[in-house]
């Protein structure tokens, strides 16, 4: 009798928690809904001289450094809820580490395996909260985002089960957000799917469904959509030094790259998410303050689309460096990487011949031996440093976790680091709650970025393309193009072409008329600026990139009334990232 009253009040306790758990779940996204509204896809951001003056002549507060996933997370965060933000960036939005991923929005089935073999419960939270937000921050965008199915190779039979059992390990910590369950395919099913995978020993594969996405490109419309809520974000803007009440930091000097102003920005709170470079940030402020991060870097290639399974991934389970390699189907050709080395922290990071040799092996190994990768079919070759909070007692930084870390120092700087794309809303989140609770800065909502709909992403569906195709009397590559990169705001282009519009190059969907686009929409001041995170060209084939820079000079030489010697420096400063993409390394 007792038992059955303990066990009825349980129960009673349970379900009014319930109960409230979900009113909350609700009454919040009620208020985002309300909040957000119906978006005005028409809206351009202000000026860049309008911009520098809303930094000048506010006292925000909350200021961070760096425009990268984890910054503009923070922002739009900070912004959402009512807080006064602002943010420098010293290059473009997500011109460093943020553009230089494997582009997966996933949970991680290497960190999974490492939980399992070595048995690091701090792997497996990684794994848990990434596939917790997985499906959060590809609704936030979907214009920008598929769902892939990813294959894993077994060449021998004793791993099916091993593999097979670790994927459906994966489908369960991903519950009612799973993307598609896993599931065995048999070698013919396998050769079907990828019909120039490596067939000596081909047992059959193993499937598994995660992310995918355009990270430069998601990065920059991040950037547009905090300023569309009320964030002052500037590129091309570097930190020079912090200004200081006594010991605490009130603001920061930092200079225009473009017209060479220096300038002071208040603040009340300063956010450091700054990337690689959060240490050196830091010992601005507090000399020879304890480093907190281990660098690493990751090489990719993009090479042609017959290196990978049509609008799939694969996986190269075990490279010769243990680690695992994807060979992902990525804007109609073939991503493959990456490598992880240890590494010193440098600004615009360069390729190396060994990584591009080892890549081009790795193909060569788990793809047709009728196939033959050479340097020659290389389009594109980069390398992004990761931050990785420092952990002595891993060997390597293959073996360290991805996990990020908010840190508050004794000058009241916040550094934000580590972690994945996959979780760079939550890390905002997470950051804004605990600046709120630390600092008394005041918030008119509680978080409401998990609703948040990326500019253009409102009335979406696969369904825009063929729309804007008959709309705007244009080409079905164009009119796909055109919808996955910007949506539903794709409908203003109706106001660029005028009836006609001007390719930029054969075999590829862009247009002049872009340029201007992205000039007036989506705050693009330099060349790089189009021809990487913008249109993204510069990543996936750098030799025809190179090729546009005239062209795309032109264009904004008339729009911005450049004369020659400013002409000259911008196609300089371009070759100067064409060079991070392997151009001088992959010319001959």
């Amino acid at each position: 009798m007792v038992y059955k009253v303990l066990f009825t009040v349980i129960g009673l306790i349970c379900g009014i928690l319930t109960i409230i758990k979900r009113y909350k779940y609700f009454k919040i996204k009620k208020l985002a809904l309300t909040y957000f509204g119906k978006q005005d896809l028409q809206w351009k951001p202000k000026s860049r001289s309008e911009i520098i003056n809303d930094l000048k002549n506010t006292n925000f507060d909350i200021l961070i450094i760096g425009g990268g996933s984890t910054g503009m997370g923070c922002a739009i965060e900070a912004a959402t809820r009512g807080i006064s933000v602002g943010l420098i960036e010293a290059h473009d939005f997500g011109s460093g580490t943020s553009s230089k991923s494997t582009k997966l929005f996933h949970g991680g089935v290497r960190y999974l395996e490492k939980a399992v073999n070595d048995l690091d419960r701090s792997q497996f939270d990684l794994v848990s909260e990434a596939l917790s937000e997985r499906k959060i921050v590809m609704n936030m965008c979907p214009f920008l985002v598929r769902s892939m199915e990813i294959l894993f190779p077994v060449y021998k039979r004793l791993l099916i089960p091993y593999y097979y059992i670790g994927l459906k390990f994966y489908d369960w910590i991903s519950g009612q957000r799973s993307l598609g369950r896993s599931k065995f395919l048999s070698r013919q099913q396998t050769i079907t799917k990828f019909p120039n995978v490596r067939k000596i020993d081909l047992v059959g594969s193993v499937s598994y469904r995660d992310g995918q996405f355009y990270d430069a490109k998601y990065n920059v419309l991040l950037g547009v959509t905090a300023t569309y809520y009320g964030a002052v974000v500037l590129n091309h803007a570097k930190f020079l030094s912090v200004t200081k009440d006594g010991d605490k930091i009130n603001g920061i000097k930092c200079q225009d790259s473009i017209n060479n102003e220096k300038f002071l920005i208040r603040c009340k709170v300063l956010i450091n998410t700054s990337g690689p470079f959060a240490d050196e940030v830091r010992n601005t402020s507090i000399e020879n303050c304890q480093p907190i991060l281990q660098h690493s870097y990751g090489t990719h290639i993009v090479v042609p689309a017959i290196f990978s399974p049509k609008n799939m991934g694969f996986v190269d389970p075990s490279t010769s460096d243990g680690r695992i390699a994807f060979f992902m189907n990525f804007k109609g050709k073939t991503l493959i990487g990456g490598t992880d080395v240890k590494c010193k922290v440098e600004d615009l990071i360069k390729p190396t011949e060994e990584d591009l040799n080892f890549l081009i092996h790795e193909a060569n190994y788990f793809t047709d031996h009728n196939l033959k990768l050479t340097k020659k079919d290389v389009l594109s070759v980069w390398t992004g440093i990761r931050p990785l909070v420092k952990d002595l007692s891993k060997s390597s930084t293959e073996k360290i976790c991805r996990k990020h870390t908010i840190r508050i120092d004794k000058d009241n700087m916040v550094t934000v680091t580590g972690g994945k794309w996959t979780i760079f809303r939550l890390m905002g989140e997470q950051t804004i709650n605990q600046i709120i609770k630390v600092f008394n800065i005041k918030s008119n909502k509680p978080s409401i970025t998990q609703y948040l709909p990326v500019l253009g992403s409102q009335g979406y569906t696969k369904a825009t393309e063929f729309d804007l195709a008959l709309t705007l009397n244009i080409p079905e590559d164009i009119a796909k193009h055109l919808a996955t990169t910007y949506g539903t705001k794709a409908y203003n282009f109706s106001e660029y072409f005028n009836g006609s519009y001007t390719r930029l190059t054969d075999g590829y969907p862009y247009t002049k008329e872009e340029i201007v686009y992205c000039i007036e929409h989506e705050l693009a001041y330099r060349i790089s600026d189009i021809l990487f995170n913008r249109m993204m060209i510069g990543y996936i084939d750098v030799r025809r990139a190179f090729d546009l820079i005239g062209i795309v000079a032109e264009v904004m030489k008339d729009y911005y009334g450049w004369d020659q010697q400013r002409y000259n420096e911008e196609t300089k400063l371009c070759m100067e990232m064409m060079e991070t993409c392997g151009y001088s390394l992959l010319k001959n």
